[in-house]
């Protein structure tokens, strides 16, 4: 009688197995998401320093929108307004701490951006706050908006 006793437990340990190993599942598959969409956004910030249109339009989504300064760029006036800048000189742009979230096919971001722009002028830090939204579009995410401001330094705490 205890064989059977043990035996009807069976049923609902494999149960808890399968529940169990379901959960890690999904949590791996949402950490290789969240992987994935903030490789996009390292790419597509080092395209953008560059100035590599064709890499930035692979990363793009078709009504992307870029919020900067107070204004929005479409793809064509972003890549408008990049060039000049960088034909002045170059930037480097390095995109960290992420903060991104995954819902169904769409996904967001925010984040710090670091960097530099040199030019025969000097050397200028940058120091942006950025947020992003992507779209999966088949099994690809694509970048169709980014917001950046200026990071604000955080005052010093005086005793």
């Amino acid at each position: 009688m205890r064989r059977q006793h043990r035996l009807a437990f069976l049923p609902l340990f494999f149960a808890f197995l399968v529940v169990c190993n379901c959960e890690r599942s999904s949590l791996d598959d949402a950490i290789t998401e969240q992987a994935a969409i903030e490789n996009i956004l390292i790419k597509f910030s080092a395209a953008l320093a560059s100035g590599d249109s064709t890499r930035l339009r692979a990363l793009a989504g078709s009504s992307f929108i870029l919020l900067d300064e107070g204004r929005f760029y479409n793809f064509s006036e972003l890549i408008a307004s990049i060039r000049p800048v960088l034909a002045a000189g170059t930037m480097t742009r390095t995109p960290k701490d992420f903060h991104t979230e995954v819902r169904g096919n769409v996904a967001w971001s925010r984040y710090h951006v670091g960097g530099e722009f040199r030019n025969d002028s000097g050397q200028f830090t940058l120091a942006l706050l950025e947020t992003a939204v992507l779209e999966r579009v088949g099994k690809q995410w694509q970048v169709v908006q980014v917001s950046t401001i200026p990071e604000v330094a955080k005052p010093a705490v005086q005793p």
